[in-house]
């Protein structure tokens, strides 16, 4: 279970893809040592995406409670404030408003009906 958790992180850390987290636990010794995988064992993209995928929201919740726990005891970080990094994307949804939510709904809903109606 260690080992997984490492190469979770790993995975998140580099932002990768379980591919190339596969490639590189077997290409770096560094990788391989931090997630603490026997001397010559590799685990395949496919089996480090079961593992890790396995891992609920509810475990990463308590990990995260654990860690912030201890990070308090060693007085490293008091856990009030949350820092999230986003992206943000362009798209063609239009930013909603009431009256174009409700315009929206009625185009849509009259085009249904026309083809129900045919």
């Amino acid at each position: 279970m260690e080992s997984i958790l490492r190469c979770t992180i790993l995975k998140q850390y580099h932002q990768v893809s379980y591919h190339d987290l596969a490639f590189c636990l077997m290409d770096s010794t560094a990788c391989e040592s931090f997630a603490r995988l026997k001397p010559g064992w590799y685990p395949k993209r496919s089996a480090l995406q079961e593992c890790i995928s396995v891992i609920s929201d509810r475990t990463w919740e308590r990990i995260n409670r654990c860690l912030i726990h201890s990070a308090q005891q060693e007085k490293v970080e008091r856990g009030k404030l949350l820092r999230i990094d986003s992206t943000v994307v362009d798209s063609p949804i239009h930013e909603p408003r009431d009256s174009s939510l409700l315009w929206d709904s009625a185009r849509v809903l009259i085009r249904l009906l026309k083809k129900v109606d045919e």
